[in-house]
């Protein structure tokens, strides 16, 4: 049995829907579909791995980067008990740190939007937790340095955070250190065999979009499956699938390949 007071609790208000920025598409009990950005609701199984054979069933997972919670919700679903982590506070969100007096204006603008996006999610996740009636935990803390009063968990689901993140290996390695069997990374991952890492800030960006502070990183397969070995995970499956998603379209759905990447650790694997 693992500790309750490391879990955050539900908002003692009612939290009105329009209120909420949801990351994830949602078909919500007696209210429909809610959301933007990101509709997983017909390839969930691909991004999860489970069609590469990650079990969810009897599982302890953590959804690292839950936003709204879509993924939480869905191993959830499918048997798991799910602790959903992000971040305690829009302080945490890595903000590229633009030197230039271009971006230095743009700044407070930048920093006032990540705040709103930060609460409307944030709320967006507990009103669909309510709404499904989930038993799910949530955790809010520091992604580099999860606590080991966690406990373990036989599945990580990293869902596209690595790219937002200053030190995504220090994440990974963070969240390995819990994980005793699987771990599953999906993101957008460049075509190539070489295992690269692009740094994407730069000061010939715009200082008026949102992605030019947020964004940080594109990696290739490769490089993930690298990452992964080095802290004792074993390769076993990569697939690429493309999922919906209007979250630079406004509004207008388009498709996004992603590659989901499986590794399961060594001393779980039979010889």
């Amino acid at each position: 049995m693992q500790s309750t007071s490391l879990y955050a609790e539900p908002p003692n208000e009612p939290i009105e829907i329009d209120s909420c920025e949801f990351y994830h598409h949602f078909n919500l009990p007696k209210i429909g579909e809610v959301g933007q950005g990101w509709d997983l609701r017909e390839t969930v199984n691909e991004y999860l791995g489970v069609t590469l054979g990650v079990e969810y069933q009897g599982k302890r997972a953590l959804d690292l980067g839950t936003a709204s919670g879509f993924l939480s919700f869905a191993m959830e679903k499918q048997g798991s008990e799910v602790v959903s982590y992000d971040m305690a506070s829009q302080a945490q969100w890595n903000i590229v740190p633009y030197q230039e007096p271009r971006f230095q204006q743009a700044l407070p603008k930048i920093t006032q939007q990540t705040a709103l996006s930060y609460q409307g999610i944030r709320r967006s996740y507990w009103f669909a937790h309510h709404a499904l009636s989930s038993s799910a935990k949530v955790f809010y803390g520091d992604v580099y340095h999860l606590p080991d009063a966690l406990g373990r968990f036989d599945v990580v689901m990293v869902g596209m955070i690595l790219p937002h993140l200053r030190d995504p290996f220090q994440a990974l390695y963070s969240a390995s250190r819990l994980c005793d069997d699987t771990i599953v990374v999906t993101q957008q991952c460049p075509l190539g065999e070489q295992p690269y890492g692009l740094f994407l800030p730069s000061v010939q960006n715009s200082p008026d979009n949102f992605e030019s502070y947020h964004a940080w990183w594109v990696f290739s397969e490769q490089c993930i499956i690298n990452m992964l070995a080095v802290l004792g995970f074993v390769h076993v499956g990569t697939k690429r699938v493309s999922h919906k998603c209007s979250a630079r379209t406004r509004g207008q759905d388009t498709y996004e390949e992603c590659s989901t990447i499986v590794a399961k650790r060594r001393s779980s694997l039979r010889t």
